[in-house]
Protein backbone atom coordinates (compact mmCIF):
# COMPACT_ATOMS: atom_id res chain seq x y z
CA UNK A 1 0.00 0.00 0.00
CA UNK A 2 1.22 3.53 -1.02
CA UNK A 3 0.69 6.82 1.23
CA UNK A 4 2.01 10.12 0.45
CA UNK A 5 0.62 12.44 2.88
CA UNK A 6 2.55 14.30 4.77
CA UNK A 7 -0.13 15.26 7.64
CA UNK A 8 -1.48 11.58 8.04
CA UNK A 9 -2.31 10.67 11.49
CA UNK A 10 -0.99 7.19 12.89
CA UNK A 11 -4.29 6.40 12.82
CA UNK A 12 -5.11 7.67 9.29
CA UNK A 13 -2.23 5.14 8.45
CA UNK A 14 -3.47 2.16 9.98
CA UNK A 15 -7.05 2.52 8.51
CA UNK A 16 -5.86 2.95 5.16
CA UNK A 17 -3.91 -0.15 5.84
CA UNK A 18 -7.14 -2.07 6.98
CA UNK A 19 -9.05 -0.84 3.80
CA UNK A 20 -6.52 -1.87 1.41
CA UNK A 21 -6.30 -5.02 3.15
CA UNK A 22 -10.12 -5.21 2.73
CA UNK A 23 -11.08 -5.07 6.00
CA UNK A 24 -13.80 -2.53 8.02
CA UNK A 25 -11.63 -0.42 9.97
CA UNK A 26 -12.79 -1.38 13.71
CA UNK A 27 -12.83 2.07 15.59
CA UNK A 28 -10.91 1.54 18.85
CA UNK A 29 -7.16 1.37 17.72
CA UNK A 30 -6.13 -2.10 19.96
CA UNK A 31 -9.32 -3.72 18.09
CA UNK A 32 -7.69 -2.44 14.89
CA UNK A 33 -4.09 -3.68 15.58
CA UNK A 34 -5.79 -7.09 16.28
CA UNK A 35 -7.20 -6.96 13.29
CA UNK A 36 -4.56 -6.37 10.72
CA UNK A 37 -1.87 -8.35 12.66
CA UNK A 38 -4.47 -11.20 12.26
CA UNK A 39 -5.05 -10.34 8.51
CA UNK A 40 -1.38 -10.21 7.92
CA UNK A 41 -0.14 -13.13 9.73
CA UNK A 42 -3.31 -15.32 7.29
CA UNK A 43 -1.93 -13.17 4.17
CA UNK A 44 2.04 -14.70 5.44
CA UNK A 45 1.17 -18.16 6.44
CA UNK A 46 -1.69 -19.23 4.54
CA UNK A 47 -1.09 -17.28 1.16
CA UNK A 48 2.39 -16.75 1.32
CA UNK A 49 1.90 -12.56 0.51
CA UNK A 50 3.98 -10.45 2.77
CA UNK A 51 2.50 -6.88 2.58
CA UNK A 52 4.06 -3.64 1.99
CA UNK A 53 3.38 -0.45 3.32
CA UNK A 54 5.08 2.60 1.92
CA UNK A 55 5.34 6.05 3.36
CA UNK A 56 6.87 8.28 0.44
CA UNK A 57 7.65 12.00 1.44
CA UNK A 58 8.63 10.66 5.10
CA UNK A 59 11.00 13.22 5.69
CA UNK A 60 7.63 15.21 6.61
CA UNK A 61 5.51 13.04 8.70
CA UNK A 62 5.16 14.29 11.94
CA UNK A 63 7.61 12.78 15.24
CA UNK A 64 3.82 11.23 16.48
CA UNK A 65 3.52 8.88 13.38
CA UNK A 66 7.62 7.65 14.17
CA UNK A 67 6.95 6.85 17.33
CA UNK A 68 3.32 5.29 17.52
CA UNK A 69 4.27 3.59 14.24
CA UNK A 70 7.39 1.96 16.56
CA UNK A 71 4.91 0.87 19.19
CA UNK A 72 2.77 -0.56 16.07
CA UNK A 73 5.62 -2.65 14.35
CA UNK A 74 6.72 -3.78 18.35
CA UNK A 75 3.27 -4.89 19.36
CA UNK A 76 2.39 -6.16 16.82
CA UNK A 77 5.10 -7.32 14.36
CA UNK A 78 7.85 -9.51 15.90
CA UNK A 79 8.18 -11.33 12.89
CA UNK A 80 10.09 -9.40 10.91
CA UNK A 81 8.50 -11.29 7.82
CA UNK A 82 5.14 -10.69 8.60
CA UNK A 83 5.07 -6.29 7.48
CA UNK A 84 7.86 -4.73 5.29
CA UNK A 85 7.23 -0.67 5.81
CA UNK A 86 9.30 1.53 3.15
CA UNK A 87 9.85 5.23 4.24
CA UNK A 88 10.95 7.22 1.37
CA UNK A 89 11.83 10.71 1.92
CA UNK A 90 14.87 13.19 1.01
CA UNK A 91 18.25 12.83 2.75
CA UNK A 92 16.68 14.38 5.70
CA UNK A 93 14.65 12.14 6.27
CA UNK A 94 18.07 9.97 7.60
CA UNK A 95 19.04 12.63 10.28
CA UNK A 96 15.05 12.27 11.03
CA UNK A 97 15.25 8.76 12.00
CA UNK A 98 18.82 9.19 13.84
CA UNK A 99 17.31 11.55 16.14
CA UNK A 100 17.63 9.56 19.78
CA UNK A 101 13.86 9.90 19.84
CA UNK A 102 13.45 7.60 17.21
CA UNK A 103 16.10 5.27 18.46
CA UNK A 104 13.83 2.61 18.50
CA UNK A 105 12.29 2.68 14.93
CA UNK A 106 16.21 2.73 13.90
CA UNK A 107 17.06 -0.11 15.15
CA UNK A 108 14.07 -2.06 13.16
CA UNK A 109 15.89 -0.49 10.00
CA UNK A 110 16.61 -3.58 7.61
CA UNK A 111 18.33 -2.04 5.12
CA UNK A 112 18.75 1.84 3.80
CA UNK A 113 19.29 2.71 0.26
CA UNK A 114 20.34 5.83 -1.05
CA UNK A 115 19.97 7.50 -4.72
CA UNK A 116 23.50 9.17 -5.74
CA UNK A 117 22.49 12.36 -7.76
CA UNK A 118 22.89 11.90 -11.67
CA UNK A 119 25.39 13.62 -13.54
CA UNK A 120 24.53 16.61 -15.74
CA UNK A 121 24.58 14.91 -18.92
CA UNK A 122 22.64 11.86 -17.92
CA UNK A 123 20.21 14.29 -16.95
CA UNK A 124 19.58 16.84 -19.44
CA UNK A 125 19.20 13.22 -21.78
CA UNK A 126 16.41 12.28 -19.62
CA UNK A 127 14.61 15.77 -19.81
CA UNK A 128 15.88 16.13 -23.60
CA UNK A 129 14.00 12.40 -24.34
CA UNK A 130 10.93 13.36 -22.08
CA UNK A 131 10.30 16.41 -23.55
CA UNK A 132 10.33 14.98 -27.02
CA UNK A 133 8.04 12.50 -26.72
CA UNK A 134 5.53 14.06 -24.14
CA UNK A 135 5.22 16.73 -27.28
CA UNK A 136 7.03 19.61 -25.00
CA UNK A 137 4.64 19.46 -22.25
CA UNK A 138 6.47 20.01 -19.25
CA UNK A 139 3.86 18.52 -16.70
CA UNK A 140 3.64 15.39 -19.03
CA UNK A 141 7.34 15.39 -18.86
CA UNK A 142 7.67 15.52 -15.53
CA UNK A 143 5.42 12.28 -14.96
CA UNK A 144 7.13 10.72 -17.83
CA UNK A 145 10.24 11.19 -16.22
CA UNK A 146 9.22 10.07 -12.96
CA UNK A 147 7.40 6.97 -14.13
CA UNK A 148 10.82 5.98 -16.07
CA UNK A 149 12.62 6.38 -12.66
CA UNK A 150 10.54 4.22 -10.87
CA UNK A 151 10.75 1.26 -13.56
CA UNK A 152 14.26 1.68 -13.45
CA UNK A 153 14.21 1.13 -9.93
CA UNK A 154 11.91 -1.89 -10.21
CA UNK A 155 14.49 -3.57 -12.85
CA UNK A 156 17.27 -2.88 -10.68
CA UNK A 157 18.60 -0.71 -13.55
CA UNK A 158 21.13 2.53 -12.25
CA UNK A 159 19.80 4.18 -15.72
CA UNK A 160 16.68 4.99 -17.81
CA UNK A 161 17.34 3.05 -21.22
CA UNK A 162 14.98 4.01 -24.42
CA UNK A 163 12.97 0.37 -23.35
CA UNK A 164 12.29 1.66 -19.80
CA UNK A 165 11.28 5.01 -21.76
CA UNK A 166 8.86 3.22 -24.16
CA UNK A 167 7.59 1.12 -21.43
CA UNK A 168 6.83 4.41 -19.26
CA UNK A 169 5.07 5.83 -22.57
CA UNK A 170 2.60 2.79 -22.69
CA UNK A 171 2.35 3.04 -18.78
CA UNK A 172 0.78 6.21 -19.22
CA UNK A 173 -0.92 5.74 -22.38
CA UNK A 174 1.37 7.95 -24.60
CA UNK A 175 2.16 5.98 -27.42
CA UNK A 176 5.09 4.73 -28.69
CA UNK A 177 7.46 7.68 -30.85
CA UNK A 178 8.50 6.54 -33.69
CA UNK A 179 10.69 7.99 -36.37
CA UNK A 180 9.06 8.31 -39.68
CA UNK A 181 11.45 7.90 -42.80
CA UNK A 182 11.60 11.77 -42.97
CA UNK A 183 12.58 12.04 -39.45
CA UNK A 184 9.64 13.49 -38.03
CA UNK A 185 8.52 12.05 -34.79
CA UNK A 186 5.10 10.05 -34.86
CA UNK A 187 3.07 8.03 -32.83
CA UNK A 188 2.53 4.26 -32.69
CA UNK A 189 -0.56 2.73 -30.85
CA UNK A 190 -0.19 1.03 -27.61
CA UNK A 191 1.26 -2.34 -27.72
CA UNK A 192 3.70 -1.65 -30.58
CA UNK A 193 7.46 -2.26 -30.20
CA UNK A 194 8.39 0.86 -32.00
CA UNK A 195 11.83 2.09 -31.11
CA UNK A 196 13.57 5.43 -31.36
CA UNK A 197 15.96 6.33 -33.22
CA UNK A 198 18.16 9.07 -34.53
CA UNK A 199 19.31 10.52 -37.32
Amino acid sequence: MYICDSSVTPAGVYRKLAAALGLKPARQRDALWRQLKTTIEHLVDVEGVIPTLVLDEAQHLPDSLFLDLTGFLNRNFDRPELLTVWLVGLPSLAARIGMRQHAALASRVAATNVMPPRGREDFMELLEHGLKVSHGLPRQASRLLRTSLMLAHDRDQSFVDERVMLDACEELQLGRPSVTPSGAETEQPRGDRGTISRK
